[in-house]
């Protein structure tokens, strides 16, 4: 908690010199990401930690496409559209990135059970 309550002043501290939009994209992800960490880890153990930070690490793009589609096409495309672009941006971007992290899985075990051990 007190890491996020860190982070949280951070940001608040630059919010003027970036402004509400970038501030606000900066809240959300590394301030959410310490809080859920800290309570999966709390409630749950650090396996689902873990669990949880390899899923957002994973989700974090299609976010980010998300909202930024959102904050640059809202004023111009008009809620409808725009809310509709944003959610698009996310689900190709999340395509996208399930398939490369599938495919690494799958290139990952075809390799030899003691290829990747360290000597």
């Amino acid at each position: 908690m007190a890491a996020g309550v860190a982070l949280m002043l951070a940001v608040t501290g630059i919010a003027r010199l970036a402004g509400p939009r970038l501030s606000g994209l900066l809240t959300i992800f590394p301030i959410a990401t310490t809080i859920l960490a800290a309570f999966a880890h709390r409630t749950e153990g650090g396996a689902a930690a873990v669990h949880l930070l390899r899923g957002l690490a994973v989700g974090v793009y299609s976010l980010t496409a998300y909202f930024t589609t959102l904050a640059l096409g809202l004023t111009s495309m008009g809620t409808t559209l725009g809310f509709t672009a944003a959610a698009g941006a996310a689900l190709t971007t999340q395509a996208l990135v399930l398939r490369i992290v599938n495919g690494r899985r799958t290139a990952r075990s075809a390799l030899p059970k003691n290829f990747l051990r360290k000597a």
